[in-house]
């Protein structure tokens, strides 16, 4: 049986967890931080992974769920991240313009196989 991520029961669910620090050191090894000017975390859920990336100092994180009870958790746990932003959107339909990211943080999690991950995608 999947999980319903739109069950309000579950707004801090996802929320509340934490980051190891060996995505980090992942993430800045991969990706040159400095240069990002903006970041969308695409299925961010309860937005761990935006809290993060808004935490490096990236100027402009947009986190984007289809799921309102993931969003309101992750509004909830990111108080005093100025530079972080959340939208209600999908995969498919994000609400973001194109090419307005050099960063994108692909967390999906039942969009088809392969995709149960965080997979970074930078402009060049």
């Amino acid at each position: 049986m999947g999980i319903d991520f739109h069950d309000r029961n579950l707004e801090g669910c996802y929320a509340r967890r934490e980051v190891h620090d060996s995505w980090r050191t992942l993430i800045k090894s991969l990706v040159p931080i400095e240069r990002i000017g903006s970041a969308a975390d695409i299925g961010c859920g309860g937005g761990i992974y935006s809290r993060v990336l808004a935490g490096m100092g990236i100027p402009e994180v947009t986190g984007v769920d289809f799921s309102e009870a993931m969003l309101i958790g992750g509004v909830e746990h990111s108080e005093g991240y100025e530079n972080l932003s959340y939208h209600h959107g999908s995969a498919y339909s994000t609400g973001l313009k194109s090419d307005s990211q050099d960063l994108v943080l692909e967390s999906l999690h039942g969009y088809g196989p392969g995709r149960s991950a965080s997979h970074p995608f930078a402009a060049p």
